[in-house]
């Protein structure tokens, strides 16, 4: 069961041994427990049970392995992936010398790959969306076969080790070493002794890691913040006896809300024996409680699934023909946690593809995750369009997010949000969710069949264009051809290509200007606009304006050198000066520091004056 990035919910069969897949579409109120419709999707071209999953920033499912084929312990290497916005399976070749996967350890990454483990031994493999391949990744120190991985605020992944004797280990993937390294020890067992069951782990908003065990015993990881320095596991409160018995997770789930609360499932411990249970943990009193259960569930709790709603519900299923809807109590949200500073186009079209940018967009959590090897990921947005007339709700297709990290400090992203050609022109409220928590308040945007859009990439010479740079933000001027008279001023923020929208209502023939930080300005080549004109312009801005004048002169290098081996972790560095400029405008390459390399970038530039 996994969240679309359209708002949808995409529910397989695997349990009846089928290889059908459904699509439930939320109600025209966007209520997913009443007036929704399902919609019998392609057939995957294999019937597996418990296999590597996620959801890419592409919006596609990769389905690898499975520990069953047609209900046969095969533990295969086969590798589907469904694409949602074209309906339709494509069968990967498995990577070389794979002759298994099985129920493989699995996580999205935050630069968007999917990353797997063979369940055999200590390989592991990167699928990489945009090209489609698969590339071996780092050995880890152990085999991973049901050990769990949960992705961190540092974009780091930590996993406790299932074959650890007391103490029991963990390891802790580094994206920048691309390493596997040891991390602490965890008190308590977190697998069954028989069968290595472990429950599921899932990030909190406050940054650590709720992990449930399989014997009933669970555990707490806290991060250090830093991707090579070790974290600290605690216990957490165990699983309560019920009529004398003791109740564990065993390839259980586990799911983030809204409020902060873990909702999370046991059965009977080290047995694999329904009923399943559901309760809550509080990190803020280091709580585990029972809830009602919402209908007897004689089922295991490995046959439980639970995914995360735009609407701060949680779907459950359990291998019956219905879909369970949890709604948690709304006390507890911090708006701290929810994303903000949502940044759209004022006006699109039907069809239109827009740039969304916004901060915590992916929200603090991953979601939801299942024991050791399903993924069913809700970090990402998930974009909703309110009919200001009528109330009509539409979700539009989320794609090619920025990145996939998760926290508060990651600062600027953007996602790729496709308008409905069927939405009806009007006045909409559009609201950006992550994980089931919305924006604060709703942007307005007007969708009609008149504004014109000028796109393309307008690219930073000779610099790196991180993302957390200022240089993000660019003064766009649409300039009367003609008379030469600038007619309109955009402020917007571009990707880190320098992808740019210009949303406008003018008619005519007209310039695009553009200027930001330390860069000259430029003009594109001229375009005439009429009525829903759509218009691609790139053009390219030069470096070694330091002093802000639009021009590279003698006095940019007296700037740069008051400036000269000052970086980042410098006070000031952002902060504006008595003249408007600062110490970040002599950072030419956006390197985070005032080298030699920028001297030579202005000296290349040198006498050149801003169009």
């Amino acid at each position: 069961m996994f969240m679309g990035t359209d708002g949808s919910l995409i529910v397989g069969s695997e349990y009846a041994n089928s290889a059908a897949w459904w699509k439930y579409t939320p109600s025209a109120t966007g209520s997913y427990t009443s007036g929704g419709t399902w919609t019998q999707l392609a057939n995957s071209p294999n019937s597996r049970l418990y296999f590597s999953c996620g959801v890419l920033p592409d919006g596609r499912i990769p389905m690898f392995g499975g520990e069953y084929l047609n209900f046969s312990a095969v533990w295969t290497n086969k590798c589907d992936i469904y694409n949602p916005a074209t309906n339709t399976w494509q069968t990967l070749t498995p990577p070389t010398g794979w002759a298994n996967i099985g129920d493989g350890t699995c996580a999205v990454t935050a630069d968007g790959r999917f990353y797997f483990a063979n369940a055999y031994d200590t390989r592991t493999q990167f699928f990489n969306p945009a090209t489609n391949t698969f590339t071996a990744g780092p050995t880890a120190l152990n085999s991973t076969n049901e050990e769990g991985w949960t992705q961190l605020w540092d974009d780091t992944l930590i996993g406790p080790d299932a074959r650890t004797s007391s103490p029991f280990r963990s390891e802790r993937y580094n994206p920048n070493t691309n390493t596997w390294n040891w991390d602490g020890n965890v008190p308590v067992r977190i697998y069954t002794a028989a069968s290595l069951e472990p429950g599921a782990g899932v990030t909190m908003p406050n940054g650590a890691v709720f992990h449930t065990g399989g014997p009933g015993t669970n555990a707490v990881y806290t991060p250090s913040g830093v991707p090579n320095v070790i974290g600290t596991w605690t216990a957490a409160p165990s699983f309560p006896l019920i009529s004398g018995v003791q109740q564990g997770a065993e390839d259980a789930m586990c799911t983030t809300m809204p409020n902060g609360k873990v909702l999370c499932t046991a059965n009977r411990a080290s047995s694999f024996t329904g009923p399943t249970h559901l309760y809550e943990y509080d990190y803020r009193t280091n709580s585990l409680v029972q809830i009602a259960d919402p209908e007897a569930i004689s089922n295991p709790c490995y046959t439980v699934h639970t995914c995360l709603l735009p609407t701060g519900q949680v779907a459950v299923s359990y291998s019956t023909n219905h879909i369970l809807i949890y709604t948690p109590t709304t006390t507890g949200i911090n708006d701290a946690w929810r994303p903000y500073s949502i940044v759209t186009p004022s006006s699109a079209a039907p069809g239109d593809d827009i740039l969304v940018f916004g901060e915590q967009i992916n929200g603090l959590t991953q979601g939801s995750t299942y024991g050791d090897e399903g993924l069913y990921n809700s970090n990402f947005p998930v974009i909703s369009l309110k009919n200001n007339t009528t109330g009509t709700v539409y979700y539009c297709r989320t794609h090619d997010h920025s990145t996939m990290s998760i926290g508060p400090n990651h600062l600027r992203q953007y996602t790729k949000c496709l308008i409905p050609a069927s939405v009806p022109t009007g006045t909409y409220s559009l609201t950006l969710s992550a994980n089931g928590l919305a924006q604060k308040t709703p942007n307005t945007i007007v969708i009609n069949n008149t504004s014109s859009m000028i796109s393309g990439n307008c690219t930073l010479q000779d610099f790196t264009n991180r993302s957390e740079e200022p240089g993000m933000w660019h003064t766009f001027e649409l300039v009367n051809a003609s008379s030469g008279a600038v007619v309109e001023t955009q402020t917007l923020h571009t990707t880190e290509t320098g992808g740019y929208q210009y949303y406008t209502d003018k008619v005519g023939t007209f310039y695009l200007r553009s200027k930001t930080f330390h860069f000259l300005s430029n003009i594109t080549t001229s375009f005439t606009l009429g009525t829903k004109t759509r218009v691609t312009r790139n053009f390219q801005l030069l470096n070694g304006d330091v002093d802000e004048d639009n021009a590279v002169t003698i006095f940019d290098y007296t700037t740069l050198s008051d400036y000269f081996d000052r970086s980042e972790v410098d006070g000031g560095w952002y902060t504006y000066g008595a003249n408007g400029w600062r110490p970040v405008d002599a950072d030419l390459d956006g390197d985070g520091s005032v080298t030699i390399f920028d001297y030579t970038i202005l000296s290349a530039n040198f006498d050149k004056f801003g169009v």
